[in-house]
């Protein structure tokens, strides 16, 4: 895709979006536009590898220096640092939570949140990820995690986030990223597009202000066609998926906010099932409650 860069080019493409979302939203952080048939969300991917000892990611980030870069963990540093409450983890536990860890960006590499307690590393990804290739990775669906916690998933009164989660996720669960499609979903969410369009849908991407695209903190606007959509993340040295990508037409609007760790897919009723029929996605309905 190329860039929009008429910026009166650019306003005109986005002129119509204010009107379509609540309160006149000026899409700080993705613009949540309605009036579609049906909308549903479809939840970042995550992973676990069950192998892995409880540690969470907090718990590294307080026993290692907050204020130090982060640096690869070595095993005998974790077991020094947690032998008194993992005395019969084995080596090769150790080995898997520091594998763990590097791939979530060492100590202190998560989304931190304060809260009355300080800084909290949560463990989230912030930005793009791509789908962990490593042995003994595998999918980890938000139910079946929120059911672990006691948790009804969908209850909660704000969109899928930071707060429908624990504190701190444990070093062997890999939470869904926040501000950004997954690897999995972006891939599997521009094929089934794809299948019910074409890939030659002439398209608009847009990068809000807030998205986690890297240093640049400014508005980008692409211009393309859907099959070039996907080399947005990896060709134009930005770290997330569009903030927002719609056709021509109008037809279907992608919504990811950049606080957000799920994305919003607003479409034909028919467009709508097959994504909450497909294998490889997981989706959820969640409505904003009206008092919210």
């Amino acid at each position: 895709m190329k860039t929009v860069e008429d910026p009166d080019d650019a306003a005109r493409r986005l002129a119509w979006l204010p009107a379509r979302c609540r309160d006149g939203d000026p899409g700080w952080a993705g613009f949540d536009a309605g009036g579609w048939a049906d909308s549903v969300w479809l939840l970042h991917a995550m992973f676990e590898r069950p192998d892995i000892p409880p540690v969470t990611h907090q718990q590294l980030r307080l026993a290692f220096d907050p204020d130090r870069a982060a640096v690869p963990l070595r095993l005998e540093e974790l077991r020094r640092l947690f032998t008194h409450d993992f005395a019969d983890v084995t080596d090769d536990q150790w080995q898997a939570v520091a594998d763990a860890c590097r791939l979530g960006g060492g100590p202190g590499g998560g989304v931190l949140v304060a809260t009355a307690k300080g800084l909290v590393d949560t463990g989230i990804p912030l930005g793009y990820v791509r789908t962990p290739t490593a042995p003994r990775w595998r999918r980890l669906l938000w139910r079946d995690w929120s059911a672990r916690g006691g948790r009804t998933l969908g209850d909660q009164n704000y969109p899928p986030s930071y707060s429908w989660f624990d504190e701190s996720f444990p070093v062997g669960v890999r939470p869904p990223p926040e501000g950004s499609l997954d690897q999995l979903s972006w891939d599997r969410l521009l094929e089934v597009l794809s299948r019910h369009g074409c890939g030659s849908t002439s398209v608009t991407a847009l990068y809000a202000e807030a998205a986690p695209s890297g240093a640049r903190q400014e508005r980008l606007v692409f211009d393309g066609s859907l099959l070039e959509a996907a080399g947005l993340v990896e060709g134009h040295g930005l770290t997330c998926t569009p903030s927002n990508l719609w056709p021509d037409d109008g037809s279907w609007f992608v919504y990811t906010d950049a606080d957000l760790m799920a994305t919003k897919i607003s479409g034909s009723a028919v467009l709508i099932a097959t994504l909450v029929d497909d294998v490889h996605l997981e989706t959820l309905r969640w409505e904003r409650p009206t008092a919210i």
